[in-house]
């Protein structure tokens, strides 16, 4: 019979792994360019140094959610520059997450697991998960009072599309299951 607290440790192991494996891999996978959890750009965007130099998709360096909308060259600009300036400042908690998690998969395959210290790394690793969340919920702030109300509209619009075609996929594969 298994001790409690050994069942706890195997649990917390298997949820580290399972969270840390596919990453490293995803990394691996791309020849190290910055496609997963450590890219500066975030999660699934594009760098400025792939795709033709044109940076996240949509029109230049602006995010897709824009695209299509009748910015002015002052506004194109000015979204670029906040763009710019929010990648820069995620480097530094993009590198802290990504060493966090590497250091937590080497601590889920050495010979002694130490809890404490696995717990130690997965809140820096959230905390610098959270650090990149406000920077990019600043820029999204920063962009929409550049934006006509026109265009806030339009962009509202899109988004609330998006969440529409979110929750049916949800759905879907709730249901699925």
């Amino acid at each position: 019979m298994s001790n409690p607290r050994h069942r706890h440790t195997h649990w917390i192991l298997a949820g580290t792994l399972a969270l840390a494996l596919p990453l490293t891999a995803a990394a691996h996978r791309h020849g190290g360019e910055h496609h997963g959890y450590d890219n500066p750009d975030g999660p699934g965007r594009y760098s400025a140094d792939r795709h033709d130099g044109r940076g996240t998709r949509g029109d230049g360096h602006l995010p897709r959610m824009l695209a299509g909308l009748d910015l002015s060259a002052t506004q194109r600009e000015q979204v670029r520059q906040l763009m710019s300036a929010e990648r820069e400042a995620r480097r530094q908690p993009a590198e802290a997450q990504r060493r966090a998690y590497d250091d937590l998969h080497d601590l889920a395959n050495a010979a002694n697991f130490d809890e404490a210290q696995a717990k130690k790394l997965s809140e820096a690793a959230g905390k610098a998960q959270a650090e990149m969340a406000l920077l990019r919920a600043r820029s999204a702030r920063q962009i929409h009072d550049l934006l006509t109300p026109e265009q806030r509209k339009a962009v509202g619009e899109r988004r609330a599309q998006w969440r529409e075609r979110l929750d049916t996929e949800r759905d879907t594969t709730a249901k699925g299951r």
